[in-house]
Protein backbone atom coordinates (compact mmCIF):
# COMPACT_ATOMS: atom_id res chain seq x y z
CA UNK A 1 0.00 0.00 0.00
CA UNK A 2 0.99 3.65 -0.24
CA UNK A 3 2.25 5.09 3.03
CA UNK A 4 2.28 8.90 3.28
CA UNK A 5 3.89 11.10 5.89
CA UNK A 6 3.75 14.88 6.10
CA UNK A 7 2.86 17.46 3.46
CA UNK A 8 4.80 15.92 0.58
CA UNK A 9 3.26 12.51 1.22
CA UNK A 10 -0.24 13.98 1.16
CA UNK A 11 0.57 15.84 -2.05
CA UNK A 12 1.94 12.65 -3.64
CA UNK A 13 -1.09 10.60 -2.63
CA UNK A 14 -3.41 13.28 -3.99
CA UNK A 15 -1.52 13.48 -7.28
CA UNK A 16 -1.55 9.72 -7.77
CA UNK A 17 -5.22 9.27 -6.90
CA UNK A 18 -6.28 12.09 -9.23
CA UNK A 19 -4.51 10.57 -12.24
CA UNK A 20 -4.77 6.80 -11.76
CA UNK A 21 -7.82 4.99 -13.19
CA UNK A 22 -10.33 3.93 -10.52
CA UNK A 23 -9.43 0.27 -11.04
CA UNK A 24 -5.97 0.92 -9.56
CA UNK A 25 -7.05 2.97 -6.53
CA UNK A 26 -6.69 1.69 -2.99
CA UNK A 27 -9.74 1.91 -0.80
CA UNK A 28 -11.96 0.52 -3.54
CA UNK A 29 -14.44 -0.89 -1.00
CA UNK A 30 -15.01 2.63 0.36
CA UNK A 31 -15.71 3.81 -3.17
CA UNK A 32 -18.35 1.08 -3.61
CA UNK A 33 -20.00 1.99 -0.30
CA UNK A 34 -20.16 5.64 -1.32
CA UNK A 35 -21.62 4.71 -4.70
CA UNK A 36 -24.27 2.54 -3.03
CA UNK A 37 -25.28 5.30 -0.64
CA UNK A 38 -25.79 7.66 -3.59
CA UNK A 39 -28.05 5.06 -5.28
CA UNK A 40 -25.88 5.03 -8.39
CA UNK A 41 -25.70 1.25 -8.74
CA UNK A 42 -28.58 -0.87 -10.04
CA UNK A 43 -29.62 -4.07 -8.28
CA UNK A 44 -26.68 -6.50 -8.24
CA UNK A 45 -27.00 -9.44 -10.65
CA UNK A 46 -26.72 -12.95 -9.26
CA UNK A 47 -23.91 -13.85 -11.63
CA UNK A 48 -21.50 -12.31 -14.10
CA UNK A 49 -19.84 -14.49 -16.74
CA UNK A 50 -17.07 -13.52 -19.15
CA UNK A 51 -14.50 -15.22 -21.35
CA UNK A 52 -12.11 -12.39 -22.18
CA UNK A 53 -13.09 -9.08 -20.53
CA UNK A 54 -11.11 -9.74 -17.35
CA UNK A 55 -8.06 -9.36 -19.59
CA UNK A 56 -9.15 -6.73 -22.05
CA UNK A 57 -11.38 -4.13 -20.40
CA UNK A 58 -10.53 -1.99 -17.39
CA UNK A 59 -14.06 -0.56 -17.50
CA UNK A 60 -15.50 -4.06 -17.18
CA UNK A 61 -13.24 -4.81 -14.22
CA UNK A 62 -14.52 -1.74 -12.35
CA UNK A 63 -18.14 -2.44 -13.26
CA UNK A 64 -17.75 -6.07 -12.23
CA UNK A 65 -15.97 -5.29 -8.96
CA UNK A 66 -18.64 -2.83 -7.84
CA UNK A 67 -21.10 -5.73 -7.69
CA UNK A 68 -18.79 -8.53 -6.56
CA UNK A 69 -17.53 -6.39 -3.67
CA UNK A 70 -21.06 -6.22 -2.27
CA UNK A 71 -21.09 -9.99 -1.75
CA UNK A 72 -24.31 -10.59 -3.71
CA UNK A 73 -22.81 -11.39 -7.12
CA UNK A 74 -20.70 -14.36 -8.15
CA UNK A 75 -18.08 -13.99 -10.85
CA UNK A 76 -17.50 -16.76 -13.39
CA UNK A 77 -14.92 -16.93 -16.12
CA UNK A 78 -14.51 -19.38 -18.97
CA UNK A 79 -11.34 -20.56 -20.67
CA UNK A 80 -10.75 -18.60 -23.85
CA UNK A 81 -7.51 -20.01 -25.21
CA UNK A 82 -5.02 -22.82 -24.96
CA UNK A 83 -2.20 -23.20 -22.48
CA UNK A 84 -4.36 -23.26 -19.35
CA UNK A 85 -3.43 -25.82 -16.74
CA UNK A 86 -0.22 -26.98 -18.44
CA UNK A 87 2.52 -24.62 -17.30
CA UNK A 88 4.83 -25.23 -14.37
CA UNK A 89 4.81 -21.46 -13.80
CA UNK A 90 1.45 -19.73 -14.14
CA UNK A 91 1.36 -16.84 -16.56
CA UNK A 92 0.12 -13.53 -15.14
CA UNK A 93 -3.28 -13.80 -16.87
CA UNK A 94 -4.07 -17.29 -15.61
CA UNK A 95 -2.87 -16.47 -12.09
CA UNK A 96 -4.92 -13.26 -11.97
CA UNK A 97 -8.06 -14.82 -13.38
CA UNK A 98 -8.07 -17.74 -10.95
CA UNK A 99 -7.52 -15.31 -8.06
CA UNK A 100 -10.59 -13.14 -8.69
CA UNK A 101 -13.32 -15.54 -9.88
CA UNK A 102 -15.63 -17.77 -7.88
CA UNK A 103 -15.47 -20.52 -10.49
CA UNK A 104 -13.39 -20.99 -13.62
CA UNK A 105 -14.84 -23.14 -16.40
CA UNK A 106 -12.07 -24.99 -18.22
CA UNK A 107 -12.00 -26.98 -21.46
CA UNK A 108 -11.23 -30.18 -19.57
CA UNK A 109 -9.95 -31.54 -16.28
CA UNK A 110 -6.84 -29.38 -16.18
CA UNK A 111 -6.41 -29.41 -12.40
CA UNK A 112 -7.73 -30.68 -9.06
CA UNK A 113 -8.23 -27.08 -7.89
CA UNK A 114 -11.79 -26.84 -6.49
CA UNK A 115 -12.22 -23.44 -8.13
CA UNK A 116 -11.66 -24.94 -11.60
CA UNK A 117 -14.78 -26.58 -12.97
CA UNK A 118 -14.37 -28.86 -16.02
CA UNK A 119 -17.43 -27.90 -18.04
CA UNK A 120 -15.74 -29.07 -21.25
CA UNK A 121 -17.42 -26.15 -22.99
CA UNK A 122 -15.05 -25.64 -25.90
CA UNK A 123 -16.69 -25.96 -29.30
CA UNK A 124 -15.51 -25.79 -32.90
CA UNK A 125 -16.92 -22.71 -34.58
CA UNK A 126 -16.64 -24.28 -38.02
CA UNK A 127 -15.84 -27.69 -39.41
CA UNK A 128 -12.43 -28.11 -41.00
CA UNK A 129 -10.53 -31.14 -42.20
CA UNK A 130 -7.30 -31.74 -44.12
CA UNK A 131 -6.93 -31.80 -47.89
CA UNK A 132 -5.26 -35.09 -48.71
CA UNK A 133 -3.00 -33.61 -51.43
CA UNK A 134 -2.66 -30.20 -49.78
CA UNK A 135 0.26 -28.17 -48.48
CA UNK A 136 2.36 -28.29 -45.35
CA UNK A 137 1.32 -25.36 -43.16
CA UNK A 138 3.77 -24.04 -40.55
CA UNK A 139 1.84 -21.99 -37.98
CA UNK A 140 3.87 -19.39 -36.08
CA UNK A 141 3.03 -18.00 -32.66
CA UNK A 142 2.53 -14.34 -31.63
CA UNK A 143 6.16 -13.31 -31.98
CA UNK A 144 7.06 -10.23 -29.94
CA UNK A 145 10.13 -8.05 -29.77
CA UNK A 146 10.19 -8.54 -26.03
CA UNK A 147 8.17 -11.00 -24.02
CA UNK A 148 5.03 -9.79 -22.30
CA UNK A 149 4.47 -13.13 -20.58
CA UNK A 150 6.99 -13.63 -17.79
CA UNK A 151 5.65 -16.99 -16.68
CA UNK A 152 7.70 -18.88 -19.30
CA UNK A 153 4.50 -19.38 -21.32
CA UNK A 154 5.66 -17.75 -24.56
CA UNK A 155 8.12 -20.06 -26.32
CA UNK A 156 7.93 -17.77 -29.34
CA UNK A 157 9.29 -14.83 -27.33
CA UNK A 158 12.81 -16.22 -26.83
CA UNK A 159 15.82 -15.63 -29.04
CA UNK A 160 16.09 -19.18 -30.38
CA UNK A 161 12.58 -19.29 -31.84
CA UNK A 162 13.53 -18.21 -35.37
CA UNK A 163 16.53 -20.53 -35.34
CA UNK A 164 14.20 -23.46 -34.68
CA UNK A 165 11.84 -22.42 -37.46
CA UNK A 166 14.68 -22.02 -39.93
CA UNK A 167 16.25 -25.34 -38.96
CA UNK A 168 12.95 -27.11 -39.53
CA UNK A 169 12.38 -25.49 -42.94
CA UNK A 170 15.99 -26.11 -44.00
CA UNK A 171 15.65 -29.80 -43.07
CA UNK A 172 12.61 -30.41 -45.28
CA UNK A 173 13.15 -32.34 -48.56
CA UNK A 174 12.86 -30.16 -51.66
CA UNK A 175 9.56 -31.62 -52.85
CA UNK A 176 7.92 -30.90 -49.49
CA UNK A 177 9.51 -27.47 -49.15
CA UNK A 178 7.94 -26.46 -52.46
CA UNK A 179 4.53 -27.19 -50.90
CA UNK A 180 5.28 -25.42 -47.61
CA UNK A 181 3.48 -22.29 -46.43
CA UNK A 182 4.50 -20.34 -43.32
CA UNK A 183 1.71 -18.47 -41.56
CA UNK A 184 2.83 -15.69 -39.18
CA UNK A 185 0.38 -14.58 -36.51
CA UNK A 186 -0.58 -11.29 -38.09
CA UNK A 187 -0.93 -8.11 -36.07
CA UNK A 188 -1.25 -4.46 -37.00
CA UNK A 189 1.83 -2.35 -36.34
CA UNK A 190 -0.46 0.47 -35.24
CA UNK A 191 -2.69 -1.46 -32.85
CA UNK A 192 -0.04 -3.83 -31.50
CA UNK A 193 3.38 -2.24 -32.02
CA UNK A 194 5.16 -4.89 -29.93
CA UNK A 195 4.41 -7.55 -32.57
CA UNK A 196 6.85 -8.38 -35.36
CA UNK A 197 5.28 -7.34 -38.66
CA UNK A 198 4.66 -9.48 -41.72
CA UNK A 199 7.41 -7.69 -43.68
CA UNK A 200 9.90 -8.20 -40.86
CA UNK A 201 8.93 -11.87 -40.68
CA UNK A 202 9.83 -12.39 -44.34
CA UNK A 203 13.38 -11.23 -43.58
CA UNK A 204 14.07 -13.66 -40.74
CA UNK A 205 13.19 -16.83 -42.67
CA UNK A 206 16.36 -18.07 -44.36
CA UNK A 207 14.80 -19.60 -47.47
CA UNK A 208 12.39 -17.83 -49.79
CA UNK A 209 9.32 -19.67 -48.54
CA UNK A 210 5.73 -18.81 -49.29
CA UNK A 211 4.19 -16.69 -46.54
CA UNK A 212 0.48 -16.64 -45.79
CA UNK A 213 -0.74 -13.07 -45.31
CA UNK A 214 -3.82 -14.14 -43.36
CA UNK A 215 -6.47 -13.51 -46.01
CA UNK A 216 -8.43 -16.49 -44.68
CA UNK A 217 -8.89 -17.50 -41.07
CA UNK A 218 -6.66 -20.27 -39.79
CA UNK A 219 -9.19 -23.10 -40.03
CA UNK A 220 -9.99 -22.31 -43.67
CA UNK A 221 -6.28 -22.17 -44.45
CA UNK A 222 -5.77 -25.52 -42.76
CA UNK A 223 -8.52 -26.93 -44.98
CA UNK A 224 -6.18 -26.40 -47.97
CA UNK A 225 -3.35 -28.27 -46.20
CA UNK A 226 -2.73 -31.91 -45.40
CA UNK A 227 -0.73 -31.28 -42.22
CA UNK A 228 0.00 -28.39 -39.83
CA UNK A 229 3.18 -27.88 -37.84
CA UNK A 230 2.25 -25.67 -34.87
CA UNK A 231 5.16 -23.96 -33.14
CA UNK A 232 3.58 -22.66 -29.94
CA UNK A 233 1.73 -24.27 -27.05
CA UNK A 234 -1.46 -22.26 -27.07
CA UNK A 235 -4.94 -22.32 -28.65
CA UNK A 236 -4.15 -23.94 -32.01
CA UNK A 237 -2.92 -27.18 -30.38
CA UNK A 238 -6.14 -28.01 -28.43
CA UNK A 239 -8.34 -26.69 -31.25
CA UNK A 240 -6.65 -28.91 -33.84
CA UNK A 241 -6.50 -32.02 -31.70
CA UNK A 242 -10.13 -31.62 -30.71
CA UNK A 243 -11.04 -31.32 -34.41
CA UNK A 244 -8.97 -34.43 -35.18
CA UNK A 245 -6.85 -32.43 -37.61
CA UNK A 246 -3.36 -33.90 -38.37
CA UNK A 247 -0.95 -31.79 -36.36
CA UNK A 248 2.69 -31.82 -35.33
CA UNK A 249 3.74 -29.64 -32.41
CA UNK A 250 7.29 -28.26 -32.39
CA UNK A 251 8.96 -26.15 -29.72
CA UNK A 252 12.04 -25.92 -27.52
CA UNK A 253 11.38 -27.77 -24.26
CA UNK A 254 13.54 -25.26 -22.37
CA UNK A 255 10.86 -22.65 -22.92
CA UNK A 256 7.78 -24.79 -22.29
CA UNK A 257 8.03 -25.88 -18.66
CA UNK A 258 5.16 -28.23 -17.89
CA UNK A 259 3.53 -29.14 -14.60
CA UNK A 260 3.50 -32.77 -13.45
CA UNK A 261 0.16 -33.74 -15.01
CA UNK A 262 0.88 -32.05 -18.33
CA UNK A 263 4.39 -33.52 -18.54
CA UNK A 264 2.96 -37.06 -18.52
CA UNK A 265 0.30 -36.26 -21.12
CA UNK A 266 2.72 -34.42 -23.42
CA UNK A 267 5.21 -37.27 -23.10
CA UNK A 268 2.58 -39.50 -24.67
CA UNK A 269 2.28 -36.99 -27.53
CA UNK A 270 6.05 -37.29 -28.00
CA UNK A 271 5.91 -41.07 -28.17
CA UNK A 272 3.17 -40.81 -30.80
CA UNK A 273 5.35 -38.35 -32.78
CA UNK A 274 2.80 -35.58 -32.44
CA UNK A 275 5.21 -33.46 -30.38
CA UNK A 276 8.85 -32.77 -31.25
CA UNK A 277 11.58 -30.69 -29.64
CA UNK A 278 14.10 -31.26 -32.45
CA UNK A 279 13.39 -29.38 -35.71
CA UNK A 280 15.42 -31.84 -37.80
CA UNK A 281 13.63 -34.88 -36.34
CA UNK A 282 10.27 -33.18 -36.92
CA UNK A 283 11.20 -32.55 -40.56
CA UNK A 284 12.33 -36.17 -40.91
CA UNK A 285 8.99 -37.37 -39.56
CA UNK A 286 7.10 -35.11 -41.99
CA UNK A 287 9.07 -36.66 -44.84
CA UNK A 288 8.27 -40.19 -43.63
CA UNK A 289 4.51 -39.64 -43.42
CA UNK A 290 4.06 -37.13 -46.27
CA UNK A 291 2.65 -39.58 -48.82
CA UNK A 292 0.14 -41.07 -46.36
CA UNK A 293 -0.69 -38.79 -43.43
CA UNK A 294 -3.77 -40.84 -42.53
CA UNK A 295 -1.81 -44.03 -41.86
CA UNK A 296 0.14 -42.26 -39.12
CA UNK A 297 -2.65 -40.05 -37.78
CA UNK A 298 -5.18 -42.89 -37.52
CA UNK A 299 -2.77 -45.39 -35.97
CA UNK A 300 -3.76 -46.71 -32.55
CA UNK A 301 -1.00 -45.05 -30.50
CA UNK A 302 -1.65 -41.66 -32.12
CA UNK A 303 -5.39 -41.94 -31.55
CA UNK A 304 -4.84 -42.87 -27.89
CA UNK A 305 -2.42 -40.01 -27.29
CA UNK A 306 -4.79 -37.51 -28.89
CA UNK A 307 -7.77 -38.81 -26.93
CA UNK A 308 -5.90 -38.58 -23.63
CA UNK A 309 -4.80 -35.01 -24.39
CA UNK A 310 -8.34 -33.98 -25.35
CA UNK A 311 -9.77 -35.50 -22.18
CA UNK A 312 -7.71 -33.06 -20.13
CA UNK A 313 -7.35 -30.00 -22.36
CA UNK A 314 -9.75 -30.08 -25.32
CA UNK A 315 -12.91 -32.04 -24.62
CA UNK A 316 -15.79 -31.13 -26.90
CA UNK A 317 -19.28 -30.87 -25.42
CA UNK A 318 -22.30 -31.43 -27.66
CA UNK A 319 -24.15 -28.45 -26.18
CA UNK A 320 -21.49 -26.03 -24.86
CA UNK A 321 -23.84 -23.11 -24.10
CA UNK A 322 -26.23 -25.33 -22.14
CA UNK A 323 -23.29 -26.91 -20.32
CA UNK A 324 -21.99 -23.52 -19.13
CA UNK A 325 -25.47 -22.24 -18.22
CA UNK A 326 -26.17 -25.35 -16.13
CA UNK A 327 -22.80 -25.08 -14.38
CA UNK A 328 -23.46 -21.45 -13.47
CA UNK A 329 -26.92 -22.30 -12.11
CA UNK A 330 -25.48 -25.15 -10.03
CA UNK A 331 -22.88 -22.85 -8.45
CA UNK A 332 -25.06 -19.90 -7.46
Amino acid sequence: GLTTNGGFGQFLASAISSHLPTVYLEGFADLVTQTQSNNILPKPPKAIFTNTLLHRSEQFKVWCATFVAQGQTKLFSGQHGGGYGVSQFLGWSEDYELAVVDKFFSWGKVSDDEKIFPTCSQSISEHFEPKRDGNLLVVLGPVTRNSDIYGMLGVQSNGSYFSQINEFIDSLPGDIFSHTIVRPKNASQIRKPARVSFDQMSKVINKKVQLDQGGLNLNLTQSTSRLSVVTYNETTIPANLMANYPTIALWDSKYVRLNTQAAEIYKELERAKILFHSPSLAAQHVAEIWSDIDAWWNSKHVRNARANYCKHYAYQAKFPVLTVASAIADNL
